[in-house]
């Protein structure tokens, strides 16, 4: 199955995401076509099945079909939609309980293993001295800037269960 024949699936729509293409049948189910990295695609969906039996009290796709077997083009996956509204804009309240429901998660070595790297496209464990390199010469005049830079330096590194993409769209 590719993009182009689930296109042709009443109310199908396709979507351009940073890493995957998505045919998206509002109300059924999101069919995620990895552009790139097969091997990712896979650790992902396995962790999305481990985080969804984690009684989370939030909504967790639930993977419905995972053909990460085919090669690129037609391996896709294919998850629950979840329902709602995207928004332009998220309230703090809203991006603190998710925080903080995470915050609650135990994590074991399995889960860990599934998970991206903190700040995985920020240079991961490196993101620190990869802002402090590429950001800092650009805000030198801005003291304000700078000093969130030089904290964001001294910060310690997240150890634990985290979101990796609090936009308005993935905050429902």
């Amino acid at each position: 199955m590719t993009v182009e024949e689930l296109l042709t699936t009443r109310g199908a729509k396709l979507e351009r995401g940073t890493f995957n293409d998505a045919v998206v049948v509002k109300g059924k189910w999101v069919a995620r076509f990895p552009r790139q990295d097969l091997h990712d695609a896979r650790r992902r969906a396995q962790a999305l099945r481990r985080i969804l039996r984690l009684g989370l009290p939030f909504a967790v796709p639930e993977v419905i079909e995972d053909r990460l077997d085919l090669p690129l083009g037609q391996a896709h996956v294919v998850i629950s939609y979840l329902p709602g509204k995207q928004a332009r804009t998220v309230s703090d309240d809203a991006v603190r309980d998710v925080l903080d429901a995470l915050a609650e998660v135990e994590l074991d070595a399995e889960l860990v293993a599934l998970l991206d790297e903190p700040l995985h496209h920020a240079g991961g464990r490196h993101a620190a001295e990869t802002i402090t390199e590429l950001v800092s010469p650009l805000l030198d005049a801005d003291k304000r800037a700078g000093e969130v830079l030089r904290r964001f330096a001294e910060m310690p590194p997240a150890t634990g269960f985290v979101h990796g993409d609090l936009a308005p769209v993935n905050l429902r």
